[in-house]
């Protein structure tokens, strides 16, 4: 009689599952230890970055030493510079949180685990005269961990200590900042292309002399804060004679001298070459590169700090009064105790209410306006006039439009407002916007009557009270409400 085969089957689900069940029992011990043993690491340093008075880290190459004076970080070794104040606080916060582990045994032979003469050393000198000192393996365990000596003790550290101590570059501690200065300048004279000189006094900036033109402070307080947060791209060498000739720094293209209370900056920037330009600040003596974005935000024109708008500006909650004259389109308008504008020359409307809303558009788009010329010419052939007057009489605004002109395919107007010494170009468009509207013109109410009218009825309706000449056509060819005699 055969005997019976007995299936492997409930041999190999036996192993499967003592092997399972071992591995998921090895994973807990694991898991275990790795936990008791991140319960027994420590955070490195207890101390802070505002504690600390010098940093010294000594490697195979010349020491690295950082100096603190007035709150402010020096490198003094490997050479004299600015040092980047946010890169040695970023570090030290990372150094601090790292955690180590205490391994110390109870003899402790440290040219064992790398900590001889060769190890990497770090020294903290705290402002209570206090040093606080420690060394890194100058190799690691054969699980890429480094070990460290604090004293007497032996910890062990994660592979960030290679980056953080063994293999620290001085280049990414060095500021690569323009301007080292502390508080705003009293005085800031700006050479390029044009030249102007400006004072700083009771929070505001204005010209040192008389202004050539209204000026824009706030775009002179951007301009002050893109250098004082300039940042570079990178350190190129030495202020040298013979390196400020060849980055073209010895003849710059823009020259800024700034002056505090306590001391006075000059900073010089080259021409930009191939979309790279140099920087060079008096109280440094390293070159520094920069972006053409970068430099060309050290740029001041006229047309920068110009205030555009400043012909335009009035207040309007003064105004009570407008007068308007074109050559197809006049009225006066006033506004009386209720608020609501009525006319006061227009004899079929004389008292009649004005279209408020339009009156309104029209005097909150005139400051909108922005000059794009100027000229100490005097304006030819007025065109169209408009004046706003307070309750008093007093002239707000006083605005005169002569012929259009084209400038670069656009359809311009020269203006001239009593608010401006110069006549200014606009856009002649941006004014044709503002007065397209009729003010007499209520919104209708479509009657039920006015939707079965046919066309052919249309001729027969009575016409407005005031008539709207035809107007010219505008380069878009849109209608514009002032005719304009065309130019000989």
């Amino acid at each position: 009689m055969k005997k019976k085969k007995k299936w492997p089957g409930k041999l190999a689900a036996f192993l499967l599952v003592a092997a399972v069940g071992g591995y998921a029992l090895y994973d807990y011990y694991r898991s275990s230890e790795k936990a008791k043993e991140e319960e027994n690491r420590t955070r490195f340093l207890s101390q802070e970055i505002e504690d600390i008075q010098e940093i010294q880290i000594t490697t195979r190459e010349k020491p690295i030493i950082l100096t603190k004076k007035n709150q402010s970080w020096k490198m003094t070794s490997p050479v004299q510079d600015y040092a980047n104040s946010e890169a040695i606080t970023s570090w030290f916060n990372q150094l601090k949180e790292e955690k180590v582990q205490n391994i110390t045994p109870k003899e402790v032979k440290w040219e064992e685990y790398s900590l001889d003469e060769k190890a990497n050393q770090v020294t903290f000198s705290l402002k209570s005269g206090e040093k606080i000192f420690f060394s890194v393996s100058w190799k690691p365990s054969f699980d890429e961990k480094y070990f460290i000596r604090k004293g007497d003790t032996l910890l062990m550290g994660d592979n960030s200590f290679k980056t953080s101590v063994n293999e620290k570059d001085p280049v990414s501690f060095r500021s690569l900042n323009a301007l080292h200065t502390v508080g705003h300048p009293i005085e800031l004279n700006y050479k390029g292309k044009e030249r102007f000189s400006f004072t700083w006094s009771d929070y505001k900036w204005a010209f040192k002399k008389a202004a050539p033109f209204p000026l824009k402070a706030s775009r002179l307080s951007s301009f002050w804060s893109d250098l004082n947060t300039f940042k570079a791209l990178e350190i190129v060498g030495a202020a040298t004679e013979n390196n400020l000739k060849k980055y073209g720094l010895n003849k710059p293209e823009t020259t800024i001298r700034l002056k505090f209370r306590n001391q006075s900056v000059e900073v010089r920037v080259s021409a930009t070459k191939e979309n790279t330009a140099f920087i060079h600040t008096s109280d440094r003596k390293y070159i520094l590169e920069c972006s053409k974005t970068q430099a060309d935000k050290l740029i001041l024109s006229e047309k920068i700090l110009r205030d555009h708008t400043a012909p335009f500006k009035y207040k309007k909650t003064e105004v009570s009064l407008l007068e308007l004259k074109g050559d197809t389109y006049s009225y006066t308008a006033k506004k009386n105790a209720q608020g609501e504008w009525v006319s006061v020359d227009n004899p079929e409307a004389k008292g009649k209410k004005i279209n408020s809303k339009t009156i309104n558009t029209l005097l909150n788009s005139i400051p909108q306006l922005k000059g794009e010329q100027y000229s100490s010419l005097p304006l030819w052939l007025p065109k169209l006039s408009v004046i706003l007057k307070d309750n008093k009489g007093e002239t707000q605004l006083s605005l005169k439009a002569g012929q259009p002109f084209k400038d670069s395919e656009k359809d311009m107007l020269w203006v001239q407002t009593n608010l401006s010494a110069d006549k200014v170009a606009i856009s002649k468009s941006a004014l044709d916007k503002i007065f397209e509207k009729d003010p007499y013109k209520q919104t209708p109410v479509k009657k039920e009557e006015d939707k079965k009218t046919s066309p052919s009825d249309q001729s027969k309706k009575p016409v407005s009270h005031v008539t709207k000449p035809s107007a010219d056509k505008d380069s878009k060819g849109k209608d514009s409400i002032f005719q304009y005699q065309k130019e000989d």
